[in-house]
């Protein structure tokens, strides 16, 4: 059931998906980076669906690293201005 923390939308990328990912915003393809930011808790509620994947609270938290982590792989990495 471990799985169930990463039940979310989108889902997780591989890493063949970076670098199109980031030459997309780099270029202004892509214009906006956003979350369906939903912190079930892995105890209380993902175990909802334990018995019936589709009952698994869709979402996870960490809306506070999305700017570090643009600023630390996007910037200063030279990826974005």
């Amino acid at each position: 059931f471990e799985g169930a923390k990463f039940v979310m939308s989108p889902p997780l990328r591989d890493a063949s998906n970076q670098t199109v990912l980031w030459d997309g915003l780099a270029s202004g393809l892509v214009n906006t980076v956003g979350t369906d930011h939903a912190p079930f808790d892995f105890v209380g509620q993902k175990p909802m669906g334990k018995d019936d994947f589709t009952k698994i609270p869709n979402g996870i938290p960490s809306i506070e690293d999305r700017i570090n982590l643009l600023y630390t792989h996007g910037v200063k990495r030279g990826r974005l201005t």
